[in-house]
C-alpha cells in the first residue's frame, strides 16, 4: 500500500518497489517468527506430557495430565491480554522513536505481571492444605 502510494507520487519505480517489498517482508518475518513459534509450542506441552505419562499403568494419570494441560492453556490464554495489550502501543512508541515510552510500557507490563503472579502465588499458598486434603480423600 505504501509502495503504491509512493509510485503514484513518482518517488519509486518498479525496481525500487520490488526491493522495498522484499525488505518489508523480511522485517515482518524477523519480528513474527518468534511469536509464531511461541504460539505453536503451547499445545505441544500437553501433547508431550501425555506421551510421557502414557507409559504409566493407570489411566487416571493421563486424565490428570489432560486436566492440567487444559488449565495451563486456559491460564496462558487468559493472560494473553497482557501481551496483546502492550504489543501495539510499544510498537507505536518504538516507531515514533520514543524509547523512554517503550521502557515505561515494558516496566508497566512487568509490574502488572509481577503483581498478578504474586496474587496467584498467595492464593495457591492458601489453598494448598485444602488441595492436599482433597488428594488424600481420593486415595
Amino acid at each position: 500500500m505504501i509502495c503504491n502510494y509512493l509510485i503514484s507520487l513518482g518517488k519509486l519505480n518498479n525496481t525500487t518497489q520490488a526491493a522495498s517489498r522484499t525488505n518489508t517482508h523480511a522485517q515482518v518475518w524477523a519480528m513474527a517468527w518468534p511469536i509464531i513459534l511461541a504460539n505453536v509450542t503451547v499445545p505441544l506441552l500437553g501433547a508431550v506430557d501425555t506421551a510421557v505419562v502414557g507409559h504409566l499403568p493407570e489411566p487416571y494419570y493421563i486424565g490428570a495430565v489432560a486436566i492440567g494441560a487444559m488449565l495451563f492453556n486456559y491460564i496462558y490464554h487468559l493472560f494473553n491480554c497482557l501481551r496483546m495489550g502492550t504489543t501495539g502501543p510499544t510498537a507505536q512508541a518504538r516507531g515514533a522513536g520514543e524509547h523512554a515510552e517503550v521502557r515505561a510500557m515494558i516496566a508497566r507490563a512487568l509490574l502488572l505481571a509481577g503483581v498478578i503472579g504474586s496474587v496467584r502465588r498467595n492464593c495457591y499458598s492458601n489453598f494448598k492444605p485444602k488441595l492436599k486434603y482433597a488428594c488424600n480423600i481420593c486415595k
